[in-house]
C-alpha cells in the first residue's frame, strides 16, 4: 500500500511539472482548481480515516458498556458501571473528541439492553473547505438470556448463621441471584429452582411418608416423672411471675405478682426456714416421686444481705395431718452471691422415699445461718413430681436420618433403600445425678419453635425448614428463601445438604417430588440446551455440636462424653465408623469429598462458598468441591458475600450483542 501511494505521488509530481512548463493563461486557471479540487480530494481521504478510527473505537467502547450493564441489568449500580467501561474505551479526549449524546435505554422486562453514543470530533484538511467538525455514532443491543437450567441453592440454616446477620445476608444475596436470573419475568422456559435449607440434617418435607420405612407417630415415655397437678398450695415462699423492683429490707415485702421472704437467724423459727408446698385437693394421697426447685429468669435464690456463699438444704417432706412431717429426701446445696444475677434449677428424682403417699407435701429450704446478722431474701418456686406412663403424640416435621455409606454419597432413590425419619428420643429419666444436671432433650413437654433455640425439646429438635422442589415461579422461589431460619442443635453437616440438592435435580428421581415439581422433572443429564448447577454455601466446619446444658455431653462429659443428636445419630452410636470427633469430622469431609466427584461426573456444575469461615480444611475441602478454581469463593464480609451470588448470577446469565 506503501509504494502504490508513493508511485502515485511521483506521477502527480511530474504533471504538476509538466503544466508549469506551459505558460498559456488558460492552463494556469485549469491547474488552481485543480490544486483546489486535489487538495481537498486528499483532505476528505484523511479526515475520513480519522473519523473510521473514532467510529470504530466508539464502536468497541458502546459493545464494552452494553455488555457489563447487561451483567449489572437489575442492580441500582447498572448505570455506573456502564458509563465507566465506556469511559474506560472512549476516553473524553480521545481524538480531541466531545461527547455531544450517550443514551441508555432499558426494555422487554429488562431483557434487553440498548447503548447509543455520538461524538465530535475535529477536521484538519477539510477546514479548507469550511467543514471544521464532524460527528460519529455507535449503537450497541445486548439481549440477556438464561439457558435452560436446574438450580439447586444449597444453604446453611445452623445455629451459627443467628449472628452477624449472617442469614439475613445469606437470603438477600439468595435474591440479588433469582432476580438476577428471572429479571422482571415470573417465569422463564426450561428455567427452574430449588432450595435445599440443611443443618445436621435435612428436612424433605412431611409430605413423603412413603420414602420412609416407618412413620412412628406415637412415642410411649414409660415412668415419666410428671408435675403433679391440682392441690393448694401453703407456705412463706411464693412465685407468681414476677419481682418486685427494689429489696428494700422489709421482711415479707410483697409486689403485684410475687412475694419474698427475708431469713435471718434472729427471725422467729417459723420464719427462717422458706417453705413451699401443696395440700391435696379433697383429702387426697398422693405418692411423690420427685421436686424441682428452681428460681426466678435471672436471678438467683437470693440477694445476700452480709455473706458471699452459704450452705443449704433442701428438703422433701410429707405429712397426713399438715402437724407431724416425715422427711422423704434431702439435698445438700452451695449458694454463692456472685451467681445472685442467674437462674438456677435444681431436680431431684433419685433416692427419694416413696414408700407410701401422703396428704401434704412441702419443700423446706433450711440455710445454716452463722450468726445473727446473716441474712437474704429466698425467691423460689417448687414443682412436685408424680410418676406416670405417657403416650406422646409426635408429629413428624419431615427430616430424615442418613443412610449409611455409599447411599449417603449418593442420588439413589428411594426405591433403591427408604430413609429413618429423624427421631430425637427424650432424655427424661435417663441420667441418674442429682442437682442442677438435665438431659439435653427432656421431653414429652415439647417446645420445637425456632425462638427457643438452644433450650428447645421434642423429637424434631434442630429440623429446619422442608426443602423446596424445582419450582418455576419466581415468587414462590423468594418466599422460600424469605422463610429460611437459623435452626439451632446437632451441628453442620454440609455433606448431606449437598446431597439433598443433588437429588433434587437428579433425573434418578424424576416423578417423586410432587408439588410444584412437574412429573417430567428433573430432567436427564444429556437434555438439550439444558445446564444443572448447584450451589453450596456453608459457615462452618462438618461437625457435631454438643449443647452444654444438658446430658450427655458437656458439662459433665467425663460421665457421659458424647454429642447432640445428628442425622447419624449420636456420636457414640459410631455410625461413622468412629466415636472420636476429629475422625467423624475427618469421615464426613471424605464421604462430601466423594459426593462431590460423584455430582461432576454427571456433568453438574458446582459452584462452592464458605462464608466468614477461616477453617483452611473446610476452605480446602470446598475449594475442591468446586467445579473449578474460579466457582470457589471464601466471603468474609457480609458485603463480599452478596457480590459473590452476583458474580454467579452474572455467569449463568448469558449475554449477546443482537445489533
Amino acid at each position: 500500500m506503501l509504494k502504490l501511494v508513493t508511485a502515485g505521488a511521483v506521477v502527480f509530481r511530474n504533471a504538476i511539472s509538466e503544466i508549469r512548463k506551459n505558460n498559456q493563461g488558460a492552463v494556469s486557471v485549469l491547474f488552481g482548481f485543480s490544486v483546489v479540487a486535489v487538495v481537498g480530494f486528499l483532505g476528505l481521504a484523511t479526515d475520513a480515516g480519522r473519523g473510521y478510527i473514532a467510529k470504530a473505537r466508539l464502536g468497541q467502547a458502546v459493545d464494552a458498556a452494553a455488555l457489563a450493564g447487561g451483567k449489572a441489568i437489575n442492580q441500582p449500580w447498572r448505570d455506573d458501571e456502564i458509563r465507566k467501561y465506556f469511559e474506560a474505551n472512549f476516553p473524553n479526549d480521545y481524538m480531541d473528541s466531545v461527547l455531544v449524546d450517550f443514551d441508555i435505554e432499558a426494555g422487554d422486562g429488562n431483557e434487553q439492553l440498548t447503548i447509543s453514543a455520538t461524538a465530535r470530533i475535529p477536521t484538519t484538511f477539510m477546514r479548507i473547505v469550511n467543514v471544521d467538525t464532524m460527528k460519529v455514532s455507535a449503537r450497541s443491543v445486548v439481549r440477556r438470556s438464561v439457558r435452560g437450567l436446574e438450580l439447586a441453592l444449597i444453604m446453611d440454616n445452623t445455629g451459627s448463621m443467628r449472628s452477624g446477620q449472617k442469614i439475613q445476608t445469606m437470603k438477600a444475596a439468595a435474591t440479588d441471584l433469582v432476580n438476577i436470573l428471572y429479571g422482571e419475568k415470573e417465569t422463564i422456559n426450561n428455567f427452574w429452582v430449588g432450595l435445599v435449607p440443611f443443618v445436621a440434617t435435612v428436612n424433605v418435607d412431611n409430605r413423603h411418608v412413603d420414602w420412609l420405612h416407618e412413620l412412628a407417630p406415637t412415642e410411649v415415655i414409660e415412668g415419666n416423672k410428671v408435675v403433679a397437678e391440682g392441690g393448694t398450695p401453703f407456705g412463706n415462699v411464693t412465685l407468681r411471675g414476677g419481682l418486685p423492683a427494689i429489696f428494700d429490707g422489709n421482711a415479707n415485702q410483697s409486689g403485684a405478682d410475687s412475694a419474698i421472704v427475708l431469713v435471718k437467724r434472729s427471725n422467729p423459727n417459723k420464719n427462717r426456714f422458706g417453705i413451699m408446698g401443696k395440700e391435696w385437693d379433697d383429702g387426697d394421697e398422693r405418692t411423690i416421686v420427685g421436686y424441682r426447685v428452681s428460681s426466678p429468669n435471672n436471678y438467683g435464690f437470693m440477694n445476700f444481705k452480709s455473706v458471699s456463699s452459704i450452705t443449704a438444704y433442701w428438703v422433701l417432706q410429707g405429712s397426713n395431718d399438715g402437724t407431724s412431717w416425715e422427711r422423704l429426701h434431702a439435698a445438700k446445696v452451695k449458694l454463692r452471691r456472685r451467681y445472685r444475677n442467674y437462674q438456677h434449677v435444681y431436680s431431684y428424682t433419685n433416692g427419694v422415699d416413696v414408700s407410701q403417699p401422703y396428704k401434704y407435701h412441702r419443700v423446706v429450704f433450711y440455710p445454716k445461718l452463722r450468726n445473727d446478722r446473716t441474712s437474704f431474701f429466698i425467691i423460689a418456686e417448687a414443682d412436685l413430681f408424680i410418676e406416670a406412663d405417657e403416650v406422646v403424640e409426635t408429629v413428624w416435621k419431615g427430616c430424615v436420618e442418613a443412610r449409611p455409606s455409599p447411599l449417603d454419597e449418593s442420588d439413589d432413590p428411594p426405591s433403591v433403600e427408604l430413609f429413618n425419619r429423624h427421631f430425637w428420643p427424650t432424655t427424661i429419666n435417663d441420667y441418674d445425678i442429682e442437682g442442677n444436671v438435665i438431659g439435653d432433650n427432656d421431653w414429652p413437654e415439647i417446645d420445637e419453635t425456632n425462638e427457643a433455640m438452644n433450650e428447645g425439646t421434642g423429637p424434631n429438635l434442630g429440623c429446619g425448614p422442608a426443602i423446596t422442589s424445582l419450582t418455576a415461579e419466581k415468587t414462590k422461589v423468594l418466599a422460600a428463601i424469605d422463610e429460611m431460619q437459623p435452626w439451632h442443635r446437632g451441628g453442620t453437616h454440609a455433606n448431606l445438604g449437598l446431597a439433598w440438592g443433588w437429588r433434587v435435580i437428579s433425573p434418578r428421581w424424576q416423578g417423586l417430588w410432587g408439588g410444584d415439581t412437574p412429573d417430567n422433572l428433573p430432567m436427564a443429564y444429556d437434555a438439550p440446551l439444558m445446564d444443572k448447577v448447584a450451589i453450596i454455601l456453608t459457615d462452618g466446619q462438618n461437625v457435631y455440636y454438643d449443647w452444654p446444658g444438658g446430658l450427655p455431653g458437656s458439662p459433665l462429659s467425663g460421665s457421659y462424653p458424647d454429642t447432640d443428636y445428628s442425622a447419624y445419630g449420636r456420636l457414640s452410636e459410631g455410625r461413622l465408623g468412629t466415636t472420636n470427633p476429629g475422625q467423624a469430622l475427618t469421615e464426613i469431609n471424605n464421604r462430601m469429598s466423594r459426593l462431590c466427584e460423584n455430582m461432576k461426573d454427571e456433568g453438574i456444575v458446582i459452584y462452592a462458598i464458605t462464608f466468614q469461615l477461616n477453617h483452611a480444611a473446610t476452605q480446602d475441602l470446598m475449594r475442591n468441591c468446586a467445579s473449578d478454581p474460579e466457582k470457589y469463593y471464601n466471603s468474609p464480609s457480609n458485603d463480599e458475600l452478596r457480590a459473590t451470588f452476583v458474580a454467579i448470577g452474572n455467569e449463568l446469565t448469558n449475554l449477546r450483542i443482537a445489533e
